[in-house]
């Protein structure tokens, strides 16, 4: 029997000022939910809580009842959209997060997830969007059930190990 793992490596050149830096790598566990991996996360120093890693998403997200609880900065209200339906009312909020004990400050959008089935039991209280981490590496490795994040940015692209992306691209694929 073969062990297969697949190992994403996903890079955000972009640095922008007042991100938090990490000399040492952070390596968090994930857990696979049944939309993807989870990660624990201390949401404003408030007790872990779980969120999905999401490699795909255009920004992160929390829901609108925990945002109004931990009294997070709202940054004005948005709407946000999916390909997959309309769009809804949100606001943006300021979403200060410890991974791996490393404080990060980003910009998510609040929004009530009610309809998207939050009452389940391990419905995460929102979506940890790859980009919202730029300048940082993130290796998500299947196997081992780890996220790793460090700063930094992958070597240029091989098209074998290393796959180019365009930035503007709203979705990505990787070749198998």
């Amino acid at each position: 029997m073969h062990r297969y793992f697949v190992t994403v490596l996903l890079a955000l050149a972009l640095y922008l000022p007042g991100r938090a830096t990490a000399a040492e790598p952070i390596v968090l566990p994930f857990t696979m939910g049944h939309r993807g991996p989870m990660i624990s996360v201390v949401v404003r120093g408030q007790g872990a809580q779980r969120m999905y890693f999401h490699t795909g998403a255009q920004g992160s997200v929390i829901d609108a009842a925990v945002a109004d609880r931990l009294h997070l900065t709202s940054l004005g209200d948005a709407r946000i959209a999916s390909p997959r339906g309309p769009g809804m009312a949100a606001h943006r909020v300021q979403l200060p997060l410890q991974l791996g004990g490393q404080v990060f400050r980003i910009d998510a959008m609040a929004f009530d997830r009610s309809a998207l089935g939050t009452h389940l039991p391990d419905m995460p209280v929102g979506v940890l969007s790859a980009r919202s981490l730029p300048g940082y590496l993130m290796t998500l490795d299947l196997h081992a059930g780890t996220l790793t994040i460090q700063h930094g940015v992958l070597p240029p692209a091989d098209g074998v190990t290393i796959f180019a992306v365009n930035p503007r691209q709203r979705l990505f694929a990787v070749p198998i």
